[in-house]
């Protein structure tokens, strides 16, 4: 059986639960979430999914491991991290999904998985975890600025107002369906990412600008309010090179972000 353990499982790791559930309509799939509740959980459990919390998860070891809780209000992060291979069988797959905020890189330049990271608040969390699941075996999504229609920077941007940010900034964009594919093509090769760590992105990095110039575009954004991004002039931000997770087979259904807005 291949049975599969979500930890974490928000926007991010349903669309992975769904996704993996037609890979392997038959096989048992976990959600474990950090607290109870029973709504949810007979939602859940009317589609096929087996939920759980700290209290009736002991014992437990499962195949496939997809850790994607963020790292928000948690001071113990590393440590739920790395509790997290307890649920793992021998010989079984860990995917930790990242964030490109570790990375130090700031000033536009291109970054690959060998880039330099750098510690603030929020990455000091990431990067420990990071250590861990590299140090045991596990594969690492450093994901880009996820986004779906309802959300996303392009959502955040067109609410109107000042945002002190620089326009010709850049932004990683990936689509929600195409985060959850990264992490189940991950289980399709495990032999190739054990131990490595991928960028993903759609690998057409935007400008925050061009984002909202995109955004506006579409019928769905079109007239609302004005925006003004007074950060000043120059660069920021990174360009990722996604070229070592194309190579494992991965190619995003959303090619770009301006391809995904033609279509709304």
């Amino acid at each position: 059986m291949t049975d599969l353990m979500i930890i974490g499982p928000g926007r991010l790791g349903m669309l992975v639960a769904n996704g993996y559930k037609k890979l392997f309509p038959d096989t048992s799939i976990y959600l474990k979430f950090r607290s109870e509740n029973q709504e949810r959980t007979t939602n859940l459990e009317s589609e096929g999914y087996k939920v759980l919390s700290d209290s009736n998860s002991e014992g437990l070891q499962v195949e496939n491991i997809v850790f994607c809780a963020p790292p928000t209000g948690n001071e113990h992060y590393a440590h739920d991290v790395e509790n997290g291979f307890k649920f793992l069988k021998a010989g079984g797959l860990f995917v930790f999904t990242s964030s490109g905020s570790v990375m130090a890189e700031n000033s536009g330049g291109t970054v690959n998985e060998d880039s330099e990271r750098a510690r603030n608040e929020r990455s000091g969390k990431l990067m420990d975890a990071e250590d861990i699941v590299l140090s045991k075996g596990g594969c690492i999504m450093r994901l880009g600025g996820l986004y779906s229609i309802d959300s996303g920077a392009h959502n955040f941007y067109a609410r109107g107002g000042e945002f002190n940010m620089k326009p010709d900034g850049f932004i990683n964009l990936l689509h929600y369906e195409d985060a959850a594919e990264a992490c189940l093509q991950a289980f399709k090769c495990q032999d190739k990412v054990r131990g490595q760590l991928y960028l993903v992105a759609d690998g057409i990095p935007m400008s925050r600008l061009e984002i909202l110039e995109t955004t506006r575009q579409c019928s769905l954004f079109s007239g609302g309010a004005e925006v003004k991004f007074i950060g000043g002039e120059g660069v920021d931000g990174k360009k990722y090179d996604v070229s070592k997770l194309k190579s494992i087979g991965w190619t995003p259904k959303y090619p770009s972000f301006a391809e995904f807005m033609k279509q709304n």
